[in-house]
């Protein structure tokens, strides 16, 4: 999210909400100066004016954590195939080895992305991971710059492969306080174990939209408001310990958390909480997100006012 700069007092929305499709490069908004909005997936800025990236309804809403600001946003697009943009959280899927540096990534997206093998925090050439077919990595998309090799100067194993799309692994790249990928504290790298799911984009991108009123107490107006999904990923959180990984590509990454004294408490959260996403994509208020977790965990919920029980922590993350 970004903040609009200001040239008047007003904001123009040059487009109907909602109803309207947007084609790419349309304009959709003039922000004047002093107007503070919000800018979500879909729209880039160019002077004074947001334009749309591609073909979809704009909309508005209040900010989830500044009510009074207006977030404007550009549906996801109408497709099923993912459109990289800068910046966006993935999981990848490792296709295979390309030469000696890169690896070829299945983003569930028109062409295949190329990791860099040490674009990893703290990663070096004699301590980086060793990735394999198969393996499973959280990363982003870097923004498109025309250093990387396209293979014409030569046969150059240390070449980056043709490809448009770039992931890294290091946090600083989008803000965030890098920390080694051994420290186990690194929100991108390698992801061991657990399973991932697919998902359609405009839930995914829900998944990872702050929830707005996730706490306190609720009234049943409130219950049957329509909310983001990621409130599900908080609500499964008072039930079972588990960590989840989502992709702005439709990709959900999920771990349940062992147990000394269960060795199947692991797999049955993954199980469940997987299922329990997969589901939660027809449900669009707090009251149908909370019957769907119940259904899940509503034994489980009884047992834990047991003082037996133990190590049901909230340990969800979204991001």
């Amino acid at each position: 999210m970004s903040t609009a700069p200001s040239a008047d007092k007003e904001v123009q929305e040059l487009v109907p909400m909602r109803t309207h499709v947007c084609l790419p490069g349309d304009p959709v908004l003039l922000v004047g100066p002093g107007a503070t909005v919000a800018v979500g997936g879909g729209l880039r800025q160019q002077g004074h004016a947001l334009l749309a990236l591609y073909c979809a309804p704009a909309q508005r809403r209040p900010h989830p954590q500044h009510a009074d600001v207006p977030q404007y946003t550009l549906a996801s697009p109408a497709c099923r195939t993912y459109v990289p943009q800068a910046g966006d959280p993935v999981v990848a899927h490792v296709v295979r080895r390309a030469g000696q540096h890169y690896y070829m990534c299945y983003i569930a997206a028109g062409t295949l992305a190329y990791l860099d093998a040490q674009a990893f925090d703290g990663a070096t050439k004699a301590s980086c991971p060793r990735l394999q077919e198969g393996d499973v990595v959280y990363a982003y998309v870097k923004p498109r710059t025309s250093s990387y090799m396209d293979g014409s100067g030569g046969d150059d194993a240390g070449a980056a492969p043709v490809s448009e799309v770039e992931l890294s692994c290091m946090a600083a790249g989008v803000g965030l306080p890098p920390k080694a990928w051994t420290s186990g504290e690194a929100v991108f790298g390698p992801l061991d174990g657990g399973q991932v799911i697919a998902v359609a984009l405009p839930y995914a991108r829900s998944l990872l939209t702050p929830a707005a009123g996730a706490g306190g107490k609720r009234g049943r107006d409130d219950a049957e408001r329509g909310v983001e999904a990621s409130y599900l990923l908080g609500a499964l959180g008072h039930h079972a310990a588990f960590e989840a990984c989502v992709g702005m590509n439709g990709l959900v990454w999920v771990r349940g958390a062992e147990d000394a004294k269960d060795p199947t408490a692991g797999t049955r959260r993954t199980a469940a909480v997987c299922a329990c996403l997969t589901e939660g994509q027809a449900d669009r208020t707090k009251l149908e997100f909370d019957v769907r977790v119940q259904s899940y965990f509503a034994v489980r919920a009884k047992k834990r006012e047991a003082p037996k029980v133990e190590g049901e922590e909230v340990a969800a993350e979204g991001s």
